[in-house]
């Protein structure tokens, strides 16, 4: 009986042994095939968009979202796969990133082109945007991928031309400011400026015989062709002269830190975001309340005006000395009664009666402000332009001349910002601010709920949102928009109270 119980036993061992053999050769087969696939799926108004996870750019350097939607790479609609050339439901608008300098196949090579911090930033959100083609414009030169009709593509340099200096650490200069990520661009005199773009292509790229740029410079109703191509170029100088950085032959838009108006084309220009140095991160209960936008939510950000900075305001003295610098003409509306704090640098604010005592940070300061000012400083743009936008406060500008950030058909600045001449810092700008919108809460309650939803959280808040706001900016004038550049405009012959120069 032992035996037979045995030989069973046996039996059962050798059964189980085939089902864990088999089992195990599932889940081999299973761990072999889904790295090919590498795939997720969703589903948004009955398309369902099928994504790779594995990164698709050269350049190993910038982060890589795995998990983000990308419609070019591929469509499935109604369970057919539809590739490149002939979807329909594709978008209309395709981003791409050259391979010159950071993203070129040898990224040995790659690394030793240089690039500022922000610029990493910046090109993190651009490749990790929905609408950016990640093989796009090598394909496109290798005639791989076809050149779509109606399409409108906005090409980005892998290059450097954003020479953000004070940025993240404000006086650190390029060297402390500059991208060491994965050994990038050694420091030395020969590197460090590899690959700088300053608006004329440096080793005869001839982007205008592309593939690409060429059949959009040939684009006529005569052959049928509706394709517009454009070239991206970020300028992050302050002290920068607009004239004469346009590449030959190809439409190029700059998106200016510190741009002046007579100096731009207005048609295709525009203005790009100060980072902020600061930011603030609201919370949710911060956010409804200014979402709900009731007055109630006016009395719960203590102070009234706040400025916190230093008092530099540029170089045309002449000007300053009849009309005062634009921050410097606040240095004597400091009236902790009226809840108005001038201070220079840090925040020395307590926080209200009741509670610890302690000084208040920049940015709880910022979090608890109705209004503050964001005058230009030693240039037309301000790093506390965004730092405010971030904390839901309402910005006062001053800045003669100066490009407001994105284009103008994007959003309309004049709905979020008071904008008032440089000369109007001051007594001008704080009696508008203490007599009639104090007064008027629910006028407050609109202006901070369009600066915070309708600019910031889209257009601001991430590299991503950036990108898209420059993008979106640029479409709506390929598509016939027009609007003019809001802020104030010296007019050369007559307004002798502007200051028109940097």
């Amino acid at each position: 009986m032992s035996k037979h119980l045995g030989s069973g036993g046996g039996q059962h061992a050798v059964l189980v042994s085939h089902r864990f053999l088999f089992l195990f050769g599932i889940i081999l087969l299973m761990a072999m095939v889904v790295p090919l696939l590498d795939t997720k799926e969703s589903s948004s108004l009955g398309v369902s968009v099928r994504y790779t996870r594995k990164r698709l750019i050269h350049d190993v350097t910038l982060p890589w979202d795995e998990t983000m939607l990308r419609p070019w790479l591929e469509l499935e609609v109604n369970d057919t796969i539809v590739h490149d050339d002939d979807k329909e439901s594709l978008p209309s608008v395709m981003i791409l990133l050259t391979t010159y300098g950071w993203n070129q196949p040898n990224q040995t090579l790659g690394r030793t082109f240089a690039r500022t911090i922000r610029e990493r930033e910046l090109y993190s959100g651009l490749v990790n945007h929905p609408l950016f083609h990640p093989t796009g414009w090598e394909d496109i030169e290798n005639n791989v991928l076809e050149i779509r009709n109606n399409t409108n593509y906005y090409v980005f340099l892998d290059r450097m031309s954003c020479s953000e200096s004070n940025y993240p650490i404000y006086g650190g200069g390029h060297r402390v400011n500059r991208d060491y990520e994965f050994g990038r661009a050694p420091d030395n005199a020969t590197m460090e400026w590899n690959g700088y773009y300053q608006y004329k292509p440096p080793g005869n790229l001839n982007l205008e015989k592309s593939r690409l740029f060429f059949q959009a410079a040939n684009s006529t109703a005569s052959n049928h062709l509706n394709i517009t191509a454009k070239l991206v170029i970020f300028d992050c100088a302050g002290w920068g002269d607009c004239h004469g950085r346009k590449a030959p032959d190809i439409p190029v838009s700059i998106a200016f830190i510190s741009g002046m108006l007579p100096q731009i084309d207005e048609d295709i220009d525009q203005g790009l975001i100060p980072p902020p140095g600061k930011r603030t991160i609201l919370t949710t209960k911060e956010e409804e309340s200014i979402r709900s936008c009731h007055c109630q939510a006016e009395t719960e950000r203590d102070f009234n005006v706040v400025y916190m900075g230093n008092f530099r305001s540029g170089r045309n003295s002449d000007f300053h000395t009849k009309f005062g610098g634009a921050r410097s003409s606040y240095k004597d509306y400091h009236n902790e009664s009226k809840k108005i704090f001038i201070q220079v640098q840090e925040p020395h604010i307590k926080k209200p009666a009741g509670q610890d005592g302690k000084e208040l940070s920049f940015t709880d300061v910022l979090r608890r402000t109705k209004f503050a000012l964001t005058p230009r400083g030693d240039n037309k743009f301000s790093y506390r332009f965004s730092e405010v936008l971030s904390a839901g406060a309402i910005p006062v500008y001053h800045g003669d001349n100066y490009v407001l950030p994105f284009r103008p058909e994007l959003f309309d600045w004049n709905k979020c910002a008071i904008l008032l001449p440089e000369k109007d810092a001051g007594e001008v700008a704080m009696d508008y601010i203490e007599n009639k919108l104090l007064q008027d809460p629910e006028t407050m309650c609109s202006m901070r709920k369009y600066c915070y939803f309708e600019i910031y959280k889209k257009y601001i808040e991430t590299g991503e949102k950036i990108i898209d706001g420059l993008v979106k900016g640029l479409d709506l004038t390929a598509r016939g928009h027009t609007a003019k550049f809001q802020g104030y405009r010296c007019n050369h012959t007559e307004d002798l109270g502007c200051n028109n120069l940097r």
